[in-house]
């Protein structure tokens, strides 16, 4: 992360970094969330960047605790199975025991950049999805 800044980012461990911008004297940790797939920024409110990198680590070990960084595993997630389907789909219809535009018109429904499902929850774990009641 060499921005405008010239500060290069200082990567702790995967997942974990610390950097400095020019228009603050303390250092940020920038820890990734695989769940909400971005990065959360704290300051470390440190000048100095061997307590920083200390501080950051207690960030995140205090949020892998919480349970705030568990990834989902990718096959749990609904793209996953939507994928399995559109394959099995796909197969039933070589073998002549479906109709191909079916599966195809399935797949855009899914898959779509701009509409499909997938786009929306494809990265979520299937055991959490939920319908509005």
């Amino acid at each position: 992360m060499s921005g405008k800044s010239g500060h290069k980012a200082v990567k702790i461990h995967p997942g974990l970094a610390i950097y400095r911008i020019d228009s603050s004297p303390y250092f940020y940790a920038r820890i990734w969330q695989p769940k909400q797939r971005k990065y959360l920024v704290r300051t470390t409110k440190e000048k100095s960047q061997i307590r920083a990198i200390e501080i950051a680590r207690e960030l995140f070990s205090d949020m892998a605790t919480k349970g705030e960084l568990n990834a989902v595993d990718k096959k749990r997630t609904f793209a996953y199975f939507a994928e399995r389907m559109i394959h099995r789909d796909i197969s039933k219809a070589r073998a002549g025991d479906a109709n191909l535009k079916s599966a195809m018109n399935r797949e855009t429904y899914l898959f779509s950049p701009r509409v499909g499902l997938s786009t929306f929850i494809g990265h979520k774990d299937v055991a959490e999805l939920t319908c509005p009641r």
